[in-house]
């Protein structure tokens, strides 16, 4: 009988060497890496981990002790975060929750809040960009722009040269709001408002008509803004604290110039000849409100 010589590589298998356990090692998480990422195994296990961190505490007895710690304002341990992707959760809002509750008469659309032993204690994070506010109660006395004529100054740019701006309610004389009625009252002299009346809760000033009233020497530093502002630019735009220049646009055309009431309602300002077609659009505008107003007029 004959023999089957094989060669000594073959009748010896070698051994398993440390650079082979490295390899498949290797192989072996980076498997385990394209498993996780590609596959919906780990959105699972993400999700399980997420919800065990809501959920920090199971045990309802453990939960309602550490509840009550924090009502009373004893508990010394710090509130874990939440994770970063539940920055728009709405516990009384959950999609995932309400789809599994009624359609009858649309009852999953009505808001649906969980029992107190499913909610997160956890501290929502806030959204990137966040800026802390004005903590209370100092908020309570804070933001209004009166103070720091901010409020004043972007309404100024809103309103026409010779318009009249109407203030009612507070700060207007109102009680306890001494200090911040005096602030607005300081930022309007400044700005060289005219005062038409004050009656109860109610101010009545008018802008005036160009810019000789700055610079002066307000204690609000108010300044007129460069030339080279643009003041409609409203949208993405920072608010700078200086007064915005009236239009440069002067004659016939100038905002001042526009008829007075109530024949503005009929006569064509002198700007309109310089648009295409501008008078027989204003003509045809003036018609269209006329039969508006005979439209809705036997209701009123």
């Amino acid at each position: 009988m004959g023999h089957l010589n094989l060669p000594a590589s073959k009748r010896n298998p070698r051994q398993w060497k440390l650079l082979d356990l490295v390899t498949a090692t290797f192989f072996g998480l980076v498997f385990l890496f394209f498993l996780l990422v590609f596959t919906p195994l780990g959105d699972s296990l993400a999700a399980s981990g997420r919800q065990t961190l809501l959920r920090s505490t199971s045990d309802p007895r453990q939960r309602h002790r550490l509840v009550a710690l924090i009502e009373a304002g004893q508990n010394a341990q710090p509130i874990e975060a939440c994770p970063a992707d539940a920055v728009d959760h709405m516990p009384c809002e959950d999609p995932r929750r309400n789809s599994q509750l009624s359609r009858e008469m649309n009852f999953y659309r009505e808001r649906q809040c969980p029992p107190v032993e499913d909610t997160h204690l956890c501290l929502i994070p806030p959204p990137n960009g966040y800026k802390i506010s004005v903590q209370w109660p100092q908020s309570l006395h804070k933001g209004s722009g009166f103070a720091d004529a901010t409020y004043f100054i972007e309404v100024n740019r809103l309103l026409r040269p010779g318009g009249y701006l109407v203030i009612s309610g507070p700060p207007v004389q109102w009680a306890k709001q001494d200090k911040e009625w005096a602030d607005l009252q300081a930022v309007a002299r400044a700005l060289c408002y005219e005062l038409i009346a004050v009656d109860g809760n109610t101010v009545i000033w008018k802008k005036p008509t160009g810019d000789l009233c700055l610079p002066n020497q307000n204690e609000f530093g108010l300044e007129l803004c460069d030339e080279s502002d643009d003041p409609s630019d409203a949208w993405y735009f920072k608010l700078e604290k200086c007064v915005s220049r009236t239009s440069a646009v002067k004659g016939d055309c100038a905002v001042g110039t526009i008829p007075k009431w109530p024949d503005r309602l009929t006569k064509s300002p002198s700007r309109a000849v310089h648009m295409k077609n501008g008078l027989d659009l204003f003509e045809a505008d003036t018609r269209r409100w006329v039969r508006t107003f005979l439209n809705i007029s036997p209701f009123l």
